[in-house]
């Protein structure tokens, strides 16, 4: 039995890393509208994504608590704003080289949110499954992070697509076919 048929390449350990991020930008779009959707049906009530009880003392995730309408308006604003992000991520136009920026700052930031609420409550309860979630998140984390690398520039985002250009002091193709028919 060859083990190096098992050994994983940086190619596949780059997508597996982009699948992670797309995982984590559809997981946390999914249960933002979930809290849409009970904040909807009642929009006096309070709605938390992640809720840690120690003793009598509850503590709920920063940025992911939403109470009121100030709260269901703040579910709406960040489903907007990660959407519209995930969106502008993924534009191969040279001249939206800011705004893929930009999309890959805020979906990090949105990732950073997450993983410290979840690092913050594993930190306080100490449970395995609370310190399991807080790791998952911080790998999903890195690979929002290795996502937004990878598609920061033009010549090294996977939906670009750079113009070759010929070596300098050579001529360009039509340029040289004119030259050998002379």
């Amino acid at each position: 039995m060859d083990l190096r048929r098992f050994k994983p390449g940086r190619r596949s350990l780059g997508a597996f890393a982009v699948g992670g991020a797309w995982f984590f930008i559809v997981f946390s779009l999914l249960r933002v509208s979930w809290a849409i959707v009970v904040m909807w049906a009642d929009p006096a009530s309070t709605t938390s994504l992640y809720h840690t009880v120690v003793g009598d003392v509850s503590y709920d995730a920063w940025g992911l608590t939403y109470t009121g309408i100030a709260g269901l308006l703040l579910a709406i604003v960040q489903l907007l704003v990660v959407t519209s992000a995930a969106v502008t991520s993924t534009l191969g136009l040279d001249r939206a080289v800011k705004a893929r920026r930009t999309g890959h700052l805020v979906l990090c930031g949105w990732s950073a949110l997450w993983a410290l609420a979840l690092i913050r409550n594993a930190a306080i309860v100490g449970q395995p499954d609370s310190i399991a979630q807080a790791t998952l998140l911080s790998v999903l984390l890195g690979c929002t992070v290795f996502r937004a690398s990878r598609g920061w520039s033009p010549g090294r985002s996977s939906t670009v697509t750079p113009t070759p250009q010929p070596p300098a002091g050579e001529p360009h193709r039509a340029e040289h076919r004119r030259m050998i028919a002379l």
